[in-house]
Parts: C-alpha cells; sequence; structure tokens
C-alpha cells in the first residue's frame, strides 16, 4: 500500500471535519443571527409602542411641541436609536435628528403606520453602506390615529459580534484541521498497514505461492478481512488442485481419444484441437484456423444449425478418409464463449470393411452359385434319362458333377481356413521347422505336374534355415504360392526358388517366367476373391482364396509376403520369416 493512501484516508478526514465544522458553524451563525435580529427587533417594536404611549395625547394641535421634542432626544440618547414623531399629515414634527430621520424613514412605511399598520423593515442606507432595522407604529387609540412613531437602530453592531464569532469558528477550523491530519494519518496507517500486507500476500499469491497467511492482530472489519483472506487462499489453492487435476485428465482423455475433438467459437474459429484431429486433417497447430480452411463442407449454417438444435451428425471427405462428423452446442455463461464441439470419427476402415463384407459375400455366392447350377443341370440331364442310355456320357457327366463338387469343397475349405486364421491371429509356436526341407516336400507333390509342362526348377537352399513355427501351415503356404507359380507359368518355362538368410530374416523367393501381373493390379492381389484373369483362373481351378490365406498363415508367424511382377516376363513372391533364435528370444 503506497502513502498516496494514507494522505487520501487523511484527507478524507480532513473533508469530513470540514465539512461538519462548517455545516455546524453554518447552523450556529444562522442561529445567532436570527436570535440577535428576532432580539432586536422587539426591542425596536417594544420602544416604539412605548414612544407611542408617550407621546400619544401630546400630538394635538394644541400639544405642547416643546416638549415632545425633549422626550424623543432624551429616549434616543438612552436607547441609541434614532427616533422620529410624525403627524397625522405624514410630517416629521420631531425627532433625535431631523435630517437623519427625513433621510432614512421610507414614506411607504410611514404611510402604512398612519393607516393603523405597523411595519418592520431592514435597508442598507446607500451612504454610507450601514443596515438599519426600521419599525414604525401608529399612534392613536379608538380606531383614531394621530400619528405615527418611527425608530431606526443600527444592526452593525450586530453584524459586527457574528464576524467576531465567525473568526472564532474560522480558528477552530484551522486548529481542527491541522489536528486531523495527524490524527488522520495515524488512523490510517492502522488501516492501511494490513491493507498493504494484504496486498502484498495477494501478489504472492497471484504469482502461485499459496501458502501465505496474514496474522490477524484485531477483531474489528480488518481483521475479520485477514481471516477471509487466509480462508480464500486455502479455498482458491484447494480449487486450483482441483481444476488442475480435472484439467490433466481431461487433457489425457483428449490426447489419447482415437476419436478426433476439435471446439470451434461462434466465429467458427478452432479454440481446442487434440493429436487425433491433427493426424486425421494432416495439419498441425489447428488452434486459430477457421474451421471451413480444415474441413469445408462443414459451412456457418450447418454450425448454427448444431447450436441451436440438438446435435447433428454428418457423413464428409476429409483428405482421403471418410469421416462422420459429430457437431454438438458448446454453451457457456458468456455469449461470447459459447460455440460448437465437433468429433471426427474415421470411419474408412469400417467403409473398407464393410465394402469387403458385401464383396465378400457377393463372391462367395457367385463362386458358390457356377458349381451348384452347373451340378442341378447335369444331375437334371441325368434324372430326364437322356444320359442313362449312353453310360460313356453319363460317366462323363458325373465326372464333372464330381469336378464341381471338388471345387465347392475347395472353396469351403478355404474359407474355414480363413475364418479360423482371422480369428486366431498371431500365435505362439514350438516347432522348429527347416524351410528347405518342408520346400522340397512341396516340389516332390508338384513335380509331376511341372514334368508334364516342361517345367525347368532352379532350387537353391542355405543349410539349417530353420523358423517356429505350424509345419502344416507353412506347407500350404509354399504349396499355394507354387501352385500358382505353375498354373501360370507356360509350357518351357522356368521357376526359379531360393530359401536363404538376409538381414537377420529367413527369405524364400519363388520366381517364375509366367505371363505375370499388370501394375495396377499387384495391389489387390491379397484380397480375398480377387482374381486378376478370373476366366483364366476358374479354368485352372483357382478360388481367389490362395494368396488371402497365405498372407494370413505368414503374418501369423510374425513375418511377410510380399509380390513383384511385371507382365509377360514372370512373377516373382517373396516370403520373410524370422529365424527359429530370434523367435525363441522374443518369446
Amino acid at each position: 500500500m503506497s502513502k498516496s493512501i494514507q494522505w487520501k484516508l487523511a484527507l478524507i478526514y480532513v473533508l469530513l471535519i470540514l465539512l461538519a465544522m462548517q455545516i455546524a458553524g453554518y447552523y450556529l451563525l444562522q442561529s445567532l443571527e436570527d436570535y440577535y435580529l428576532t432580539s432586536f427587533s422587539n426591542t425596536l417594536s417594544t420602544q416604539a409602542n412605548l414612544v407611542a404611549g408617550f407621546v400619544e395625547r401630546y400630538l394635538e394641535a394644541d400639544a405642547d411641541k416643546e416638549y415632545v421634542h425633549k422626550l424623543v432626544t432624551e429616549f434616543g440618547r438612552q436607547t441609541g436609536f434614532e427616533v422620529g414623531v410624525f403627524n397625522a399629515s405624514g410630517v416629521v414634527i420631531s425627532g433625535t435628528s431631523i435630517e437623519t430621520i427625513s433621510r432614512l424613514a421610507v414614506q411607504s412605511q410611514v404611510a402604512r403606520a398612519l393607516a393603523g399598520y405597523p411595519a418592520e423593515m431592514t435597508r442598507v442606507d446607500p451612504r454610507s453602506g450601514e443596515r438599519y432595522l426600521h419599525s414604525v407604529v401608529p399612534v392613536g387609540s379608538d380606531g383614531r390615529v394621530s400619528g405615527a412613531v418611527y425608530l431606526v437602530g443600527s444592526l452593525e453592531g450586530i453584524y459586527g459580534t457574528l464576524g467576531d464569532v465567525r473568526s472564532i469558528l474560522f480558528s477552530g477550523t484551522i486548529v481542527a484541521l491541522l489536528v486531523s491530519v495527524f490524527v488522520g494519518l495515524a488512523l490510517a496507517r492502522t488501516i492501511t498497514s494490513p491493507i498493504k500486507e494484504v496486498t502484498t500476500k495477494a501478489a504472492e499469491m497471484a504469482a502461485g505461492r499459496f501458502d501465505q497467511r496474514i496474522r490477524v492482530r484485531s477483531e474489528d472489519e480488518i481483521g475479520q478481512l485477514g481471516r477471509m483472506f487466509n480462508y480464500l487462499t486455502e479455498r482458491l489453492r484447494q480449487t486450483l488442485s482441483d481444476i488442475t487435476a480435472e484439467k490433466g485428465k481431461l487433457e489425457a482423455v483428449l490426447k489419447h481419444m482415437t476419436d478426433g475433438v476439435l471446439a470451434v467459437d461462434s466465429a467458427g474459429t478452432v479454440v481446442l484441437s487434440n493429436r487425433a484431429a491433427e493426424t486425421l486433417v494432416g495439419q498441425e497447430e489447428l488452434v486459430g484456423t477457421p474451421i471451413q480452411k480444415i474441413i469445408p463442407e462443414i459451412t456457418p449454417t450447418l454450425l448454427k444449425e448444431a447450436a441451436a438444435g440438438g446435435p447433428v451428425s454428418r457423413r464428409m471427405k476429409v483428405g482421403a478418409c471418410s469421416v462422420m462428423v459429430h457437431l454438438a452446442a458448446m454453451h457457456a455463461p458468456d455469449p461470447r464463449s459459447a460455440g460448437t464441439v465437433l468429433v471426427l470419427q474415421d470411419i474408412t476402415e469400417q467403409e473398407r470393411l464393410e465394402k469387403m463384407r458385401k464383396d465378400f459375400v457377393a463372391n462367395v455366392s457367385h463362386e458358390l452359385r457356377t458349381p451348384v447350377t452347373s451340378i442341378k443341370s447335369y444331375i437334371e440331364t441325368l434324372l430326364d434319362g437322356v444320359a442313362g442310355e449312353d453310360p460313356a456320357l453319363a460317366r462323363r457327366f458325373l465326372e464333372v458333377v464330381h469336378g464341381e463338387v471338388d471345387r465347392m469343397a475347395r472353396l469351403i475349405t478355404d474359407l474355414l481356413d480363413l475364418s479360423t486364421l482371422d480369428h486366431v491371429g498371431a500365435a505362439r509356436f514350438s516347432e522348429i521347422s527347416d524351410l528347405g526341407d518342408l520346400m522340397q516336400e512341396v516340389l516332390d507333390k508338384l513335380s509331376i505336374h511341372m514334368n508334364t509342362k516342361g517345367i525347368a526348377v532352379s532350387f537353391r537352399r542355405s543349410r539349417g534355415v530353420r523358423v517356429l513355427g505350424d509345419r502344416d501351415r507353412l506347407l500350404q503356404v509354399f504349396s499355394n504360392v507354387l501352385s500358382n507359380a505353375v498354373k501360370y507359368t507356360g509350357e518351357g518355362g522356368a521357376i526359379y526358388i531360393s530359401v536363404r538368410r538376409e538381414r537377420g530374416r529367413v527369405v524364400v523367393r519363388v520366381k517364375d517366367t509366367g505371363i505375370g501381373i499388370p501394375k495396377e493390379d499387384l495391389p489387390r492381389v491379397f484380397e480375398r476373391f480377387y482374381r486378376v484373369d478370373k476366366a483364366r483362373s476358374r479354368e485352372l481351378g483357382g478360388t481367389g482364396l490362395g494368396l488371402s490365406i497365405a498372407r494370413e498363415i505368414v503374418i501369423s508367424h510374425g513375418g511377410d509376403i510380399f509380390i513383384d511382377s511385371e507382365v509377360g516376363r514372370g512373377t516373382e513372391v517373396r516370403i520373410e520369416l524370422p529365424p527359429a533364435s530370434s523367435v525363441s528370444a522374443n518369446s
């Protein structure tokens, strides 16, 4: 608390005392003035009536004018008033000073007295500037007026006394003001010292130090202020601690939410965002950016609709992602702080899975419908008896039906394998298999088919290339990959196989000189039921699930599978798996 506050408080005390003394002095002087003037007026009126009583019988025509003059002169000498006696015609017949009475007398007042009405007035002498009180009373009885007595008394003595009283009051006021300055400073110090301490502690509290307490020295209002400050400090410390904890929880929730969250103000500017929202829109530091620059489909009309009604949901495109945007009003006591909260839910994967589900159902339906239709047609032909008369034709029909049934069995088996792999996912294995031996086993099974097509095989392997895994599943992968290579490699082609360690991984490569795969189809070859050449794949007995199954098996073993191909020059499949020692260590 600065010293100026002390002086201000002292000045307030001075002004209060000054005001009090001014009011008291004003009423005192006014009361004294009224008292003196009333007393002087009563005296003047009484003296006038007294003179009127004395001179009443001497105002006849034959009255002794000399006696009246002596009476008036003596009366004026004793009272100090100017006295004048007027006859019924309004002419001065006697007075303490005829000249003075003639100069000071007011004829209208004399006329009023001669009419039977006493009169009184205060008047300033224009010559001397003195103030006088005039009193005139009629002389007479029984309703007959024979003259008037006019008395004039100076008021300067009264106003001089009032002036002395005013001087005394002024001097007393000066002394009281000087005393009040010192007393006021002392009293102000008793008030400002605790306030200064409160101010200092408040500044420290504003800086974040909430361990400050005020020493309470009294039980008055200042003491109560100190106690309330201590209570406020404790409550504020607790409240800020609670707010900090809640803020930490809110920040943790927002930070780790998988859905994006944006908050915009009433002007449509982002005031809050989380990491998921920034990742989703592919932009950092969203705060301060207009929402329309981030998501153009969110218009001011949409924001107003969300603020006015209930939650609003819209499907929108944000970059390459499909996003479900949920908008809800953000209410606040201050309308300027109100706005809208947006929750961005990435449904790209959901839509992709939904599309895959629909495609899967459509593909399964299509794959099953074709053999079922064929089986139904051939069986109906057999039932009609047309083929029954020709055993060779009937046998050929039954062989077709048998092939279609095998095809359906393979499809169902592949579907069951995929379903099992989808539910099992990554697994732990304890069986160690040598990949070179597994690949040799698959080559032996397919050797007759490869010899029939005249396909040359080159197999290079490193010794001791082992992995932890399911032997049957790995055989299924190699069988799928190698059978595809045989299917799509023409007669006289070649297949190159290698099993070795590369950069701490076990790598199996199967490269053929077949028809190859177009570049635009490569990203989709692992999709279920996807075929590059659907007609030819169906002719060769493929279900479109082989590579999907192979990929799921490889991933469940902690590895990955890649395909590189060029139309007319062949295809290379690369399978990477962790070696047995690495898997054991991770286990």
